[in-house]
């Protein structure tokens, strides 16, 4: 089994949508404790360390994940 996870030992950078929620919260504590590098995003509720974010606004979204 730690052969299986060795593979995701490399740091990531994590886009996490919906960061201030309940879920996206949790998921990116867990990724920033891993090592990873974590951008969260909200859209009407604001969380400490979240960036403003609407899914419809493609340039936004672009510029987030480059």
């Amino acid at each position: 089994m730690a052969r299986r996870h060795a593979r995701w030992r490399a740091e990531l950078r994590v886009l996490v949508v919906g960061a201030s929620g309940q879920v996206g919260a949790a998921l990116s504590r867990h990724l920033a404790a891993a090592g990873h590098t974590v951008v969260g995003t909200h859209h009407t509720v604001a969380a400490p360390g979240t960036v403003p974010l609407s899914v419809t606004d493609h340039d936004a979204t672009a510029r987030l994940i480059e």
